[in-house]
């Protein structure tokens, strides 16, 4: 997989960006514990947690910590996995993990393994120096896989080697393992006794009671961190009654919010009214929308790692009422900011924006362009979501979309429906003069067909597919070449399948004659190496009947001339054989004629073993034999030294033509004795032997 392939792919990746440990709110006991090798949870209210304090902590224990604060979209573990994997290769501690991920994505071959694979190459890697915080935990835990995996396979076993901070708003869900370290709000509140303190330093002339609400409130850092800033921009007895209006902590976040923006200009404001929009920013986008580059700072702002800052969630309504909708960003500055997203390879938080913008069109061209990587990734329930979302008739312009989702359904083993939907992206892309998209579809429909038993449709389409390639003007391209190469191969498997072994064959070599380098290859080249085997046997098999046939030749040759031998062993004209006399020479040398009528006596026992053995030889088909009258012959017919005697005759019969001793019927099929040879009344066989050497 290329990186442009994948660019875009990954969620904002300023959610996994440090927060700056410059200038740390305070400092806390409980943080010092958290960066020990454990699993500590921060039950905290949304977004009070002084992360900056935690960070300080864990660079004080001499620690660089993997960090993420997760949103609504890790939901989907394969967003989440992404997420933590991108905050991880940072440190290079998930390059086998990243791989993994792509080559078996979690929706098919399952999460288990890749959360546990990711937790031990960290753990490996970070042991020593490093740490882990996820925070906005709460997001992931309500009734999702992802916290499943995430508190069975991936922190057991990195907790025990790896500081482990999860920071969540609202309690756990149920089964969360005792041994994780429990922090309230309450542990992480000055006591008030400090926070008296701290407000003394501050000098603000209150009344009893509102200096016990408001030292209750500034108990907690975020609101003392907005106490102290607020009296760098306002006088005492200013700052005084604006707690002494307060109602509550939101309500005093807002008036503090409306002190500290009284003096700011209209750009600031307008450059912070984006980024309480998108949440993260950074000044190349702010100068890129408005014009200006600095947004109008406050407490409200997180300072980030690589000049990115965040807006902190517990002021995301204070600062929308104080701002007033005056300040926030218009319509074309949020289309812009979006667009600047999508440039920098932030899609993810492109797409958001374009569909809180109801742009459609834009969405999905992103959404496009980034189907297949996000495929690959394993993000499917991510993108199943976004295109539930979009208008159907955007299917028709982005072919594509039916193809993914086609894909997905075939993971799913639904192979009918994937198989519908393929076919409907073939013929989107074929509206399109897409060759390569209509090409590609039909050898996946193809897949799908035949995996779902229709193997005609299954050829078929696979044939297709070759033919469009073949035919189309970029015939060349390498893409088209490897539909090519594929869809051939596809047609072998399917004609071997059904039968079809020549064309099986001939397929599989094209095939591998057409291969590229690469792993996914690598059964076409095995597909290839067993055709090519199998051409080889066949030629052998070839070379052997002939040789065969030759042998058979040369064999009727020698039995002629042996049963000429036979016939006349010693010949009268060289005078008599041996040196005693007549009268010691061997009767059968005397008297060797074989005459027919003594052949006929000869054969009255017929080996019909033999016979059957020799002509099931001469016939591979493995024909019948038949006995007299037409009887079948049985399997232990006898043997004597005179069936040996008849088998010379039968061997020296020619295997066919007219002299031939049986032949086969044309209404059974069955070989049977020619009339010349049927038995005579004496129950012997006439066999007319050849009276030459047959060729």
């Amino acid at each position: 997989m290329t990186a442009v392939k994948h660019r875009g792919t990954m969620p904002l990746e300023a959610r996994a960006l440090v927060p700056s440990a410059d200038h740390p709110q305070a400092a806390y006991l409980a943080f010092d514990d958290a960066a020990e090798p454990q699993l500590t949870i921060y039950d905290v209210a949304e977004d009070s947690l002084p992360t900056e304090d935690l960070a300080a902590a864990f660079l004080r224990k001499g620690r660089r910590p993997i960090w993420l604060r997760l949103g609504p979209q890790d939901r989907d573990p394969g967003t989440f996995l992404v997420s933590l994997a991108t905050a991880a290769a940072r440190f290079g501690a998930a390059n086998v993990t990243s791989e993994l991920m792509r080559a078996k994505p979690g929706p098919v071959y399952g999460w288990p393994s890749l959360f546990a694979g990711l937790g031990a190459e960290m753990g490996g890697r970070l042991s020593m120096s490093g740490a882990l915080v996820l925070e906005n935990v709460q997001h992931a835990w309500d009734r999702t896989a992802t916290f499943t995996l995430l508190s069975t396979d991936l922190l057991p076993p990195l907790a025990r080697a790896v500081p482990c901070v999860l920071v969540a708003s609202g309690n756990p869900p149920d089964g969360v393992p005792s041994a994780w370290v429990r922090r309230s709000r309450g542990d992480l509140s000055l006591p008030p006794t400090a926070a008296r303190r701290a407000l003394d330093e501050i000098g603000l002339p209150l009344s009893r009671r509102a200096d016990e609400r408001v030292t209750a409130l500034a108990g907690r850092p975020t609101v003392l961190a907005a106490i102290r800033a607020a009296r760098c921009s306002a006088g005492p007895r200013t700052l005084a009654s604006v707690l002494e209006r307060a109602r509550g902590e939101k309500d005093l976040l807002t008036r503090l919010a409306g002190v500290l923006l009284g003096s700011t200009s209209e750009d600031s404001r307008r450059a912070l009214g984006l980024a309480l929009r998108i949440e993260y920013t950074h000044p190349a986008m702010t100068s890129a929308v408005t014009g200006e580059s600095l947004l109008a700072q406050g407490p409200w702002i997180q300072s980030l790692e690589d000049g990115w800052s965040r807006v902190r969630n517990n002021w995301r309504d204070p600062l929308g009422a104080a701002l007033g909708q005056r300040s926030m960003p218009s319509r074309e500055a949020l289309h812009k900011a979006a667009d600047w997203l999508l440039l920098a390879g932030e899609g993810d938080e492109a797409i958001s924006v374009y569909f809180t913008l109801g742009d459609h069109d834009c969405a999905a061209r992103a959404i496009s362009s980034r189907a297949e990587g996000l495929i690959d990734l394993g993000r499917w329930q991510a993108l199943e979501e976004w295109l539930d979302r979009l208008p159907p008739g955007l299917s028709a312009v982005y072919p594509n979309f039916d193809y993914v989702r086609a894909e997905m359904t075939a993971a799913r083993g639904d192979s009918v429906a994937a198989g519908r939907l393929y076919d409907t992206a073939a013929t989107r892309y074929a509206n399109r003069n897409d060759a390569d998209g209509a090409s590609r579809s039909m050898l996946a429909a193809s897949a799908a067909a035949a995996n779902a038993g229709d193997l005609v449709k299954a050829r078929e389409h696979a044939r297709a597919a070759r033919l469009l390639v073949e035919t189309a003007a970029a015939a060349n391209d390498a893409k088209a070449a490897m539909v090519r190469m594929w869809a051939t191969w596809q047609e072998g498997r399917v004609a071997l399948v059904t039968g079809d072994t020549d064309y099986a064959l001939a397929s599989f070599s094209r095939a591998a004659a057409a291969v590229s380098v690469g792993a996914a290859a690598e059964p076409i080249r095995k597909a290839g190496q067993l055709a090519t085997q199998v051409a080889t046997l066949r030629r052998e098999q070839e070379s052997h009947r002939e040789a065969e046939a030759a042998l058979s030749r040369a064999e009727h040759q020698v039995l002629g001339e042996l049963l000429a031998c036979a016939r006349a062993p010693g010949g009268r004209d060289g005078g008599v054989p041996g040196g005693d006399g007549w009268s010691d020479v061997p009767a059968v040398l005397k008297m060797p004629g074989l005459a027919e009528s003594s052949g006929e006596r000869a054969v009255g026992r017929w080996s019909w073993t033999r016979l059957r053995g020799r002509l099931h030889d001469r016939h591979p088909g493995g024909a019948h034999i038949n006995g007299p009258n037409g009887a079948a012959l049985p399997p232990d017919a006898g043997e004597s030294p005179v069936s040996h005697a008849v088998n010379f005759a039968a061997m020296a019969v020619p295997s066919t033509g007219n002299n031939c001793p049986y032949k086969v019927s044309s209404r059974t099929g069955n070989w049977k004795l020619r009339n010349s040879h049927r038995p005579s009344p004496e129950g012997t066989f006439h066999v007319d032997t050849p009276q030459k050497t047959p060729n």
